[in-house]
């Protein structure tokens, strides 16, 4: 709009994760792109590269999405964040769970430690070869 003080850097500035499939398909586009308004500038750490084109200018669309902070003293201590969520499947309740947290700049506590990993787990996939 025309009024300075109702603009917010967000609302331009979005990190765009397109599905790679049926991000192209219109009927599908606005189930499955997922679109998160962005803090800071692109020479933050948190943020990649506004580099969008056309209609969409400011679009951040090169930036990790993985973002790892590991300690080499304290390999518990470690922590990670997706910028979308573990899965791929637009139907999953995974696939855009870790975007608020992300997009907040906040981390998931990583583990080596197997025991500490089993407490957590919601359940355990064991993939054997035959």
């Amino acid at each position: 709009g025309d009024r300075v003080e109702s603009w917010r850097w967000g609302d331009l500035h979005e990190a765009r994760h397109d599905h790679p499939v049926l991000g192209e398909v219109p009927l599908f586009a606005r189930l499955v792109n997922i679109r998160q308004s962005t803090s800071g500038g692109d020479n933050t750490l948190m943020r990649g590269v506004t580099a969008g084109s056309g209609a969409n200018p400011y679009a951040n669309v090169h930036g990790a999405g993985y973002r790892g902070v590991y300690d080499f003293a304290d390999p518990d201590s470690s922590v990670f964040i997706l910028s979308t969520g573990q899965s791929g499947h637009p139907l999953s309740r995974h696939y855009d769970d870790l975007g608020d947290l992300w997009r907040r700049g906040e981390y998931i506590p990583m583990s080596l430690d197997p025991a500490l990993a089993r407490a957590a787990a919601l359940g355990v996939t064991r993939l054997v070869p035959r």
